[in-house]
């Protein structure tokens, strides 16, 4: 998952190059293939919060317990560890368990609001990603405020300074800590690494929108009034899901946030 992160991030660059030297059906073509990998990015993050919860189910089966109390049971393991007391976390769920159990209704919502690929996935491709309907129930609570779910209490880290430089930019890259390293998917379930998941999901659909309004404004006096329209809705639709994105789950002091807010509203609100 590190690898397929790093190859959407230099989609995005390559994007941006691209665009920059006016070559926009290109920048195009990358910014959709960057909107692939990142969708393949959430997909593999629900398979793998779905590989651990399906682990606590195969347990509590085995010994009919609810997955409500094993987790009560491990918050009382914790209060127990800090206290002092007998070491039970192992007769508990692991953390990356725990974890899981707390990121999958999140990705969820995030699959939810990704736009479409054509053709979809096929029934067998989703089955990796499914729980029974029981654990889907217990899970996905609705009405949960996304912000609240992912806790941003430190007002001083990373993700409240980012902006679009940070992505589109291009930096050094190491062969060997950046391509070679072969580092476990696991770390893929931090709260750090979903937020800069959610970034490239938000810049990518950003700079599909982008493009396709340069493409059209380099062609916009060739073009119908009913085709121009289309192609105007369509590129404010891109725009619209990456603000949307941008919105639930990024902080609203974040600057890239900010930046994609006032595009949107600078080129497709009908009060600018």
């Amino acid at each position: 998952m590190k690898q397929l992160k790093q190859e959407c991030k230099l989609k995005l660059q390559l994007c941006a190059i691209l665009s920059q030297t006016q070559n926009h059906m290109e920048a195009l073509d990358n910014a959709k293939k960057s909107c692939k990998l990142v969708h393949q990015l959430f997909k593999d993050l629900l398979a793998l919060c779905a590989i651990y919860i399906r682990r606590i189910e195969e347990r509590t089966v085995a010994k009919q317990i609810d997955l409500a109390v094993l987790e009560l049971e491990f918050d009382e393991a914790l209060k127990s560890a800090e206290g002092g007391g007998k070491d039970v976390l192992e007769e508990s769920i692991s953390m990356l368990e725990r974890t899981s159990m707390k990121l999958y209704p999140v990705v969820k919502e995030v699959l939810k609001r990704m736009i479409v690929e054509s053709p979809p996935p096929t029934q067998e491709d989703d089955s990796r990603l499914l729980l029974r309907d029981e654990s889907e129930a217990r899970l996905l609570t609705g009405g949960v405020d996304m912000h609240t779910v992912l806790g941003f209490l430190n007002q001083n880290e990373w993700v409240h300074a980012l902006n679009i430089g940070n992505i589109m930019q291009l930096q050094p890259v190491s062969l060997k800590a950046d391509m070679l390293t072969q580092a476990r998917n696991e770390c893929e379930l931090t709260r750090e690494a979903f937020l800069e998941k959610i970034s490239l999901l938000s810049v990518a659909y950003f700079c599909v929108s982008t493009e396709m309004r340069f493409i059209l404004q380099s062609r916009e006096q060739y073009l119908s009034s009913p085709v121009k329209r289309q192609r105007e809705l369509e590129s404010e639709y891109w725009h619209a899901k990456s603000v949307e994105v941008a919105c639930s789950f990024l902080p609203s002091e974040c600057p890239l946030l900010n930046h994609i807010l006032l595009s949107y509203q600078k080129h497709h609100d009908p009060s600018h």
